[in-house]
This record gives structure tokens, sequence and C-alpha cells, in this order.
């Protein structure tokens, strides 16, 4: 099977510089100086091919591919899953193209399924499918069987869902899909699954529903991702997932998940870290991968990280590092005798990196001196840094600009994960460019060119005024009016560019709303453009496009821009420290970096970062995998819901599915961790029954569809069906008055409670502060959450009291399976301490004999904190989160309980409880003045922030508001 491609020659094809090479080796046979000099200064023309020869044609695809590719073909073709882990722009996407075809040449009707984690890598997907397939003749069903080729799922759009035969969609959607009962006929159709950026199962929010799907899938898949740590904990799991998929369908098929494993990257990455205050030519000062390792570092793991590479010139320069400390050791490393062939490729220099990794290794153990030798010789300049005055990256972000645009280092990413200095960082350049503009428009004034001032400062009069909210409506004339060509020498955009804007001009800026910032739309005429996920759509969609373009030059983001988005860059740059960022996103940063068919190599330049957070990144090995609990008594609900509304033909495959749910999880991939999960399942369905969601039998009763509708939001959605169902809510409205519109105060305790349990925010210190000394902009604004009435605290209180009293008796008899032991160990050290033997018969009136006879006995509880006398006894959900016993594991997510927070002490549980934090009264605030700006003056949320959680449809208590000020 071959991809529809535009025509390649079938044979591999040698960079040009053999022939010269070839011709030096003619005149000069005994010289190979040339290879000196192709490792310092043409490591970027090397052949790219990663084994030891050269890629061969393989007619089921239209290039040439690796060996681990060839491997990902015949995978496929098998119909097997594979775990995917290869760097970025390294070529493991075409498989996903290539699943795609097949999908559609064997039958119209079979499904694949396209799992992206974000809606813009899903909205570039889809656009990707259509061009390459939707079009084509040989693909298109239409006068057929009726099947779209492509279609789409996210919560904001939904196209084709059940009549295509590629669907991309989210995670949380195909979830959705694949436990709706009214889907069992169509779930049967996918044959194949293609996850991409799995890694994303380690997060902390919605990690859970990446776990979720690779066990309710019972067809082959793909799993791809460029960061995964410790990826063979992964496919371990993987396997016995798969495992007990082939075992539920009896089939006789291998169930290993295989794995392929690629770590070298197509472009070479080259890291610079700017320091104007050197005094050097040029403020970027390269940096050696080795410069910021230790020799403590080394040995505490035994080598080097695993995914630190060298490109040609790094490994020629610690060679002659190596030369300098050890003449003698390392004269088989000089490249005239490391390489035997004149024509040196990818794969030769890997074997150079790893010979040379192997002999610092042996002096790590035989002479570590050596070692730190070349190291601080490899470190240079770059560890002058601790000397250095921290950089302003906020104030010197203009200086860094036009260097890199002198240095021809655009198109650039810009990353930083606050969304507020994403957006300053944005308007400080801008601004900069405007004063330069106005300040060379007064140097030419006095030459007798006035002209040029005033057009400098009516612009820059229109930004400011602009900048201030002044809202003129000039949309309009910004759009029909013609292009004004700006002072070439503070923009970044070329002569060549300015053709793209005037043609996309028009477009863009009719697409964008009216509401965004006027700065913004001025920002993007000089190339310069802001992305994150607070922004509207329509402008979203405007910096991508102009970005794909090759007009906009530099993009500041947040990490909306490194999940596998279709915007590569030659190069990214990390400008100020955040506590987010940890080599996991570095490296999902850093490999936009480097475009492939455009750029030889990528480059890497870090700004405003201190030297500590740079060896961190750098040095640290991926992060293993921590995922969150998968279980919940919500998945339960939804799993019952779904056996008792399908058809009985599909009944059996609800109970598989089931049955894999509440399995060995990741974090726990072993039997113990099994029991546990069908131990949970036991006491959720109590759990349900209780709350009066399931009936004695299991079928759904009346507020169950409610709560499995509010699935994400739980365990606040049960709470909300208990207050419900208890009649707490038909007491606040006990005075509605229908005849009246003005039912203010009921409408605010409606409020009031469905923002503790839907939408809590804790107030910044700062805040209140300022809120305790009246420094408040709106008089509506109150900041801080009020109590909510005392029945309803109370009703919660024994909401939990319930749940907490299912759960207790969920780990005790867990903890009294016969086949479950613990042995108790030491906190810190871990040692075994064992059981005290029992006292002689000849002394029955001893002291151990009598303690015995009073003591207290426990089964679930941690042994040293029963030593307190406690015993079983469970008060708080803290005691069952941290109070057993270690190998019994119940996650606070888990648990259905909520945290009801009050400042009234004779609400509260315990006497001696107190109050450290509050809560935000944004959405009641909101709901009194309509003032988005009072959000972020008063109420001291960040703009960005504002607007997402006013603007979000997932919160029922903001829903309730946006309905309520219109009623």
């Amino acid at each position: 099977m071959r991809l529809a491609a535009a025509s390649t020659p079938n044979r591999y094809t040698q960079p040009p510089i053999v022939s010269v090479l070839k011709h030096l080796k003619s005149r000069h046979p005994k010289q190979r100086s040339h290879l000196i000099f192709r490792l310092k200064h043409m490591g970027h023309t090397l052949a790219r091919h990663t084994a030891a020869n050269p890629p061969v044609c393989d007619e089921r695809v239209a290039f040439f591919p690796d060996p681990w590719q060839v491997k990902l073909l015949d995978i496929v073709d098998r119909g097997d899953s594979a775990l995917v882990l290869a760097p970025t722009s390294s070529g493991k996407t075409f498989i996903s193209y290539y699943c795609m075809e097949k999908i559609l040449r064997q039958s119209d009707e079979d499904v694949l399924v396209f799992v992206a984690p974000t809606k813009a890598l899903v909205n570039q997907v889809l656009a990707e499918v259509y061009a390459k397939f939707a079009h084509r003749k040989s693909y298109n069903n239409s006068g057929g069987s009726g099947r779209s080729v492509h279609g789409a799922f996210t919560r904001d759009n939904r196209y084709q869902v059940f009549n295509c035969q590629i669907l991309v969609t989210v995670p949380q959607c195909l979830e959705i899909l694949l436990l709706s009962p009214a889907n069992s006929a169509w779930k049967h159709r996918i044959k194949y699954v293609i996850f991409d950026e799995v890694h994303c199962i380690g997060e902390s929010d919605g990690g859970s529903v990446w776990e979720h799907l690779l066990r309710l899938i019972d067809c082959p898949y793909l799993a791809l991702s460029a960061t995964l740590g410790k990826p063979e904990k992964m496919q371990n799991w993987l396997t016995n997932a798969r495992m007990l998929v082939l075992k539920q369908q009896r089939k006789e098929q291998t169930p290993d998940v295989r794995f392929i494993y690629h770590n070298q990257r197509y472009s070479d990455l080259r890291k610079f870290v700017y320091m104007p205050s050197t005094g050097q030519d040029s403020p970027f000062v390269q940096l050696h991968p080795f410069a910021l390792l230790t020799v403590n570092q080394l040995i505490a793991r035994n080598g080097f990280p695993q995914d630190l590479s060298l490109e040609p010139a790094d490994l020629y320069q610690c060679f002659k590092a190596m030369k300098a400390v050890s003449p003698t050791d390392v004269q088989q490393l000089a490249p005239k005798r490391f390489f035997t062939e004149d024509v040196i490729s990818k794969h030769d220099i890997y074997q150079y990196e790893v010979a040379i990794k192997k002999k610092l290794v042996q002096w790590l153990a035989e002479a570590p001196s050596h070692v730190e030798q070349v190291l601080v010789s490899l470190g240079g300049r770059i560890r002058q840094m601790e000397n250095l005055p921290i950089i302003n990256g906020e104030k010197d972000i203009c200086n860094a600009v036009l260097e890199m645009s002198r240095q021809h280092c655009f198109p650039a990413l810009c990353f930083n994960l606050s969304r507020s200095f994403c957006e300053k960082l944005t308007q400080t350049l801008l601004n900069q460019l405007l004063a330069k503009e106005r300040l060379a428009s007064s140097d030419n004034m006095k030459k007798g060119n006035q002209n040029g001032q005033r057009s400098a400062k009516k612009r820059e009069n229109v930004h400011q005024r602009r900048a201030k909210g002044d809202q003129l409506d000039q949309l309009d004339e910004l759009i029909s009016k013609p292009y004004q060509p700006i002072d070439p020498r503070f923009t970044l955009v070329s002569d060549a560019d300015t053709h793209t804007w005037t043609q996309f001009e028009r477009d863009m800026l009719g697409r964008v709303n009216a509401s965004t910032p006027y700065w913004m739309i001025e920002a993007l005429k000089r190339g310069i453009g802001v992305h994150h996920s607070a922004l509207s759509p329509k402008y979203r969609r405007a910096v991508e496009h102009l970005f794909r373009e090759r007009y906009l030059k530099i993009v500041f983001a947040t990490g909306t821009l490194a999940m596998g988005i279709n915007m590569p860059c030659k190069t990214a740059v990390f400008c100020g420290d955040s506590r987010f960022l940890n080599p996991l996103t570095y490296r999902q940063m850093s490999g936009r970096a480097g475009r492939r068919g455009f750029d030889d190599f990528g480059q890497v330049i870090f700004m405003a970062i201190p030297l500590g957070k740079l060896k961190l990144l750098l040095n640290a090995n991926l992060p293993e995998l921590r995922t969150e609990e998968p279980q919940s008594c919500v998945l339960a609900l939804r799993c019952m819901i779904q056996y008792s509304l399908v058809k009985e033909k599909y009944k059996s495959d609800v109970i598989l599915a089931a049955q894999r749910l509440f399995s060995k999880p990741l974090h726990n991939n072993t039997e113990e961790g099994h029991r546990q999960a069908v131990c949970y399942f036991r006491f959720a369905i109590e759990f349900l029954h209780q709350q009066q969601l399931l009936s004695a039998s299991g079928d759904p009763r009346v507020f169950s569809g409610l709560a499995s509708h509010l699935f994400w939001t739980g365990p606040s959605n049960f709470a909300f069906c208990y207050l419900l169902r208890t009649g707490v809510f038909h007491q606040i409205c006990q005075d509605w008055d229908s005849s009246h519109r003005d039912n203010q105060e009921i409408k605010r305790q409606i409020l009031l409670v469905l923002s503790y349990l839907f939408v809590p925010v804790y107030v910044h210190h700062s805040t209140v502060r300022r809120h305790q000394k009246g420094n408040l902009i709106f008089n509506s604004s109150k900041v801080i959450l009020e109590d909510m009435p005392a029945f309803v605290y109370q009703a919660l209180q024994r909401y939990n009291n319930s749940s907490r009293k299912v759960f207790r008796q969920c780990v005790i008899a867990y903890a009294n399976l016969e086949n479950v032991t613990s042995q108790p160990t030491l906190p810190l050290s871990n040692l075994g301490c064992g059981a005290i033997a029992a006292p002689e018969a000849s002394s029955p009136q001893s002291l151990l004999s009598w303690l015995q006879t009073c003591s207290i006995s426990y089964a679930a509880r941690h042994p040293f904190i029963a030593l307190s006398g406690v015993g079983d006894t469970i008060k708080t959900i803290d005691d069952l989160v941290y109070g057993l016993r270690r190998d019994i594991r119940l996650d606070r997510q888990a648990l259905p309980m909520v945290d009801v927070v009050s400042t009234d002490q004779s609400l509260t549980a315990s006497k001696h409880s107190t109050q450290k934090k509050t809560l935000n009264r944004y959405v009641l605030d909101f709901y009194g003045h309509g003032q988005m700006s009072a959000l972020q003056t008063d109420n001291g949320l960040l703009g960005s922030e504002a607007h997402t959680k006013i603007n979000g449809k997932d919160n029922l208590a903001v829903c309730y508001t946006q309905h309520t000020q219109h009623t």
C-alpha cells in the first residue's frame, strides 16, 4: 500500500557533498582534515538516516523510512498495538495517516478515531485529514454508503460524528461516546484508535480520562508521545490491559503492546543563553549540553541523562577538552581514527556520541577529577551567570528580539506559562518599537522630514487611547483603509512579507472580534502575536494562520502551542521563570524548534531564567508518570446507567468494559491494585444505592441522570442531587412569589450554594488585606464569600457523614480479606517491626498479657496511628486518605465527599477547627454588577482567568448567573 503523494525517486539520494568529498579524497588520499571541518561547521549537512545503512524504498509509503519506521508499518499491518516514543519532528506522525488510508481502503463502514489533547490540535488534524483524503474519489463514498470521510466532536463543534470514517476528537468527548447507551452499535465499527500526546495521562486535570479510554477500547491502537518518562512502566500496564481485552474476546493473539523507541531528532537543537552584560559581540552565548553538569550528578545517576544528545560540533568540542586532560587516553576517539569512511551520517555521529559518553563514564569511576576538568572547560562563559545581575525579561525583550532579527532567528515562539505576562511582553515590545520609531522620526524632523513624526505620533496616540480603554469604533476604518508601510527598522516584517498582510488584512480583521484590544491588532501588523487559551478563538486562529504564512515573526505563548499543534518555528525562546516550567514542559516546548524541511537545526534561547533552573531543565531526566486515581463513583454510576439502558445483546459488552475499567490502575499495576479496584466498585454501588440514585436491583432512579450528566463536576454533583432530594432547595425557595420578578434574595441564596459546590476559588491573602482596608473600586464588590445558611451546611455535613461511613466499611472489608496481609514497617526506614510474641502460659498475669486484653483492635488503620487508641474510627476525610495502612490506597479524588467551608465555629465538627482560607465571591459579585474589570481589580482574578471562569459553560453556578441576569 502506498500513500498518495508526489512522485519520488526509487532509490536513496545522497547529499551533494558526497561527490565533493570523493574528489578531495582522490587528490589527498592521506589527509582527512575535512572530517574535523565537517564536525565543526557542517554537522547540519550530514546524511540524516539513523541506521547503519542508508534507508531503502518501501512501497507502502512515499519516502525512505528508517528501520524503526518500517517496524511501525509492520505492526499496523499485523493489527497490533504499539507505544511509540520519538522526539518531535523525527517522523512519527506519518503512521497516523497510513492507518487512516488503510481504514478507508478496506471498508466503507470501519472507523478510525484520532484522539488529540486540545481543541486547537483537533482543528489542525481535521484540516490535514480534509486536505489529504476528502477530495479523493477513491475514498469519497458519498455516492455509495453515504459516509463522510472525516468528522469532529468537541464541546464546541459536532460534525458528522456517527457518519464519518475518521473521527477527530478530544478524550472527554470520546469517553462520552463510549459510555453512552445509544452508541453501542457504533462502537463495534471502531477498528483503530490513535492517541496523540499520550503522556497527558499523567496530568492532574483530565489524566484519568486517558486511562479510561485505554481500558474501554477493544481494538488495536497507537499511543504516540515525544516526552514520556520511564516508558517501560507504561508499556507493561498497556500489555496487561490488552491481555485482558484479548482474553475477554477469546482471541489467540499476542497481547504484547510493542514499544518503538527512537531518541534521535531529525534536526539538532542548539542552545543559547541571553547574556547582554558580558560585553561580547553577540549577547547570545552558546550553551554546551555538558556545561551545567556536575560530577556528583553523574555519579548519582550512574551516567548521563537519557535524552541528552550532542550535535557534531559539541562532540568535537568535548573531544578537544578530553584531549587536553589526557591526550593518550583518547587517541582512539580522534575523528581521523574513529570514522573509517569519509562520508559520515547521523548514525555515525550517534556512535561517536556513545563512545565519548562511555569514555567519560569510565573516567567517572577511575578518575573523577578528569571529568570535572572537562566539564569546567566546556562551561566557559555560562558559569559566569552566577556572578551576573538578574536579567529583566520584560525590559530587555525589545533588544533581544531585534538582535534575533539581525541574526535571522525568526520565526520564533517565546514561551512563558503566565497568560498575563505573555500579554505584558507583547505590549512592552510594541511600546518600545513605537518609542524607537518616534525617536527616529524626531531626528528626521531636524533634517526637514516632519511627516514621519506626525504619522508615528498619530499611531502612538491611537495606540495609547486604545490601551486606556477608549472604545473608538474604527475597526471598519482599519479594514477599509489601504496598507500604510511602517519604518522597516521598527517592525519585524520584511518588505518581502508585506504582501501577506495586504492579502489577508481584510479577512483577518473581519474575523477578529471588535472587542479585541487595539494593541493586539497593531502588534499583528508589526509581525508580533500573542497566543493563550483565554483569548478569543477568532484571534487565536488568525495568529496561527499568519504564523504559518510566515508573516508573524514572533508569538508570545503559553503551553497552548507546545502540545503538537502545527506551528513549528526556527527558535524557541524561554523568557522568565515559572514554577510550572519543569523538564517535561521544557522538552515539549523546545521540541517546536527546528522546522523539518525549512531549518537545518533548531535554536533554543534562555532569557531571564536562573542558573539553578537551567540545570534542572537541561540535566534532569523525564519525570515518571504520576497518574491520578481513575476509579470514581461517577464512573460506576455511568456504567450502571449504560447497562440498564443498553439493548440486551450489548449488555455483555458493558459488563466486560466495567471489568476492565475497575481493574489494575496504572499507578498500582498489581494484583493488590486489582483487588482494591474491585472492592471499591462494590462499595461505590453501595454508596449510589444509599444516595437513592440506584434501586436495589441496580436500575437508575430519579436523579441518576442529572448526576451522570454533571459527571465532570464530581463529587459536587452528588451533593447537589442530595440537596435536591432532601428538599434543601425547596426550603430556600419557600418564600418565592411567582407574581413578582423581584426574588433577588432567593436567587442570591441559590447562587451562594452553587458557588460553594461548583466554583470554589480561594482568595489570595493580598486581596484579603486590600478588602479589609476598603480599597475597592466597586461598592457592590464584597470579595469574600459569606457563609451558607446553617441548614444547608448541616445538610452537607450529613451527606459527608453518610459517605464516610460507606467507605470506612470499604477499607475495613478490604483489610479483612483472607488473602490480604500487611507487614508493619517503620515510617522512615521501612524496616519491618513484626508482631509481638504472645506471653508465656506460666505468667498469665504479666503486664504484657494484661495490655493485650485492653488493646483496641484495628484492621485498616496504620499501626503507628493505631497506637493512639483510635482503632478503625474514621472521623474525617483525611483519616481515609492518610491514616490507613500503606498497602491500602484510597485517593481523595475517589471519595464522593465535598469540602464544606464555614467560619461559624458552632457549625464545625471540631471546636478546635479554624478557618485559614476564605473563598472568593466573584460569581455573586459579577451577578451584582456585571463588570469583568471589577473581578480583576477587586476580586484579584487575572484578566484571562476572569474571562475563562465567567464565559465558561461548564460551571453550573456561572450558567445560573448568566440566566438570571436575563430574567
